[in-house]
């Protein structure tokens, strides 16, 4: 079964041993999910992101997803995720230094500023390596009742996306720099335009 649902193709497939729904995007900046359930309706991989642009590959790369990724399904997560806005973040939006625009989001984890972004009236875009921070985001931001365009990218290979007028990294960079400082540096000017 297929149809559409919002700008996205919906697909369904169904057989005795269960079923797979694949959400495909329709514009560049959009992100699709996969579902898996078993024959009685039993999730056996609730809808997640599917990833934009390249992930991370091989043992190295598949270590490292799922270590960021532990950071969030462990019962301490996440230390940074405090579910407060950066402080830094909000008097440059509430002075009106930073103006609403386009915005992207660097290392979004759960997606605390990015909600505050879109609340303030941004067009925000959440890049973020983690599936679980990723639906914690999406739960918060429907609680918020505010849309973000969450991304499961690799933010040192990020997908081809238009730039943006504000570009935001909590953390990100501290995090990656050691190793990947140099593809950082060069996703950034990939997001970015003069005036970002």
């Amino acid at each position: 079964k297929s149809g559409s649902r919002d700008k996205q193709f919906v697909l369904n497939i169904t057989d005795d041993s269960g079923a797979w729904k694949l959400i495909l995007p329709t514009g560049p900046r959009a992100a699709g999910s996969i579902a898996v359930a078993d024959a009685k309706g039993k999730a056996i991989l609730p809808e997640r992101l599917l990833s934009s642009g390249i992930m991370p590959h091989g043992p190295k790369g598949v270590k490292m997803l799922a270590g960021w990724d532990s950071r969030y399904t462990r019962k301490n997560a996440a230390p940074w995720d405090t579910k407060k806005v950066a402080v830094e973040l909000k008097k440059a939006v509430e002075s009106g230094t930073i103006k609403p625009g386009r915005a992207i989001v660097l290392g979004c984890g759960a997606g605390t500023n990015s909600i505050y972004l879109a609340s303030k009236g941004f067009d925000v875009t959440a890049i973020d390596i983690a599936p679980t921070a990723l639906d914690i985001a999406k739960q918060r931001a429907a609680k918020a009742k505010v849309k973000v365009n969450w991304m499961l990218a690799d933010v040192t290979a990020v997908p081809k996306l238009k730039p943006f007028d504000f570009m935001y990294d909590r953390g990100c960079y501290h995090g990656v720099r050691r190793s990947f400082a140099k593809e950082f540096v060069e996703s950034a000017k990939k997001l970015s335009r003069p005036g970002t």
